[in-house]
């Protein structure tokens, strides 16, 4: 029950903090190994793991968000999602400027071919 009410919480929030209106970006969430997925036209870029919350960011992007919050750390399993910090978290202002860059970083990368 307590996973049900954080990944709820935690939709929300990016949906509160998402800069583009959700409709407009095609914003999707799946439920995967335990957490959630956070999707935009098909292309994650954001999971909620044991971990914490992460997103997608090319190594360009991950350098310079870097500058921002020197403790964000890649998840243990790849190095293409960094957890956010949770005083990033909790400002809008800041979550949605990760947000915007993550999703103009997926939107950009070549699709994944199934």
């Amino acid at each position: 029950m307590a996973d049900k009410a954080l990944h709820k919480t935690t939709i929300q929030r990016i949906e509160y903090c998402f800069p583009v209106p959700p409709p407009e970006m095609d914003l999707d969430f799946r439920h995967m190994f335990g957490g959630i997925g956070g999707y935009v036209h098909e292309r994650i870029f954001f999971v909620l793991t044991g971990e914490g919350p992460a997103l997608k960011f090319t190594k360009a992007t991950q350098s310079d968000l870097l500058q921002e919050a020197p403790d964000a750390i890649n998840l243990s399993w790849t190095r293409l999602y960094l957890l956010v910090p949770p005083y990033i978290w909790n400002d809008d202002t800041r979550l949605t400027g990760w947000l915007q860059h993550s999703i103009d970083d997926v939107i950009a990368m070549p699709k994944k071919k199934k």
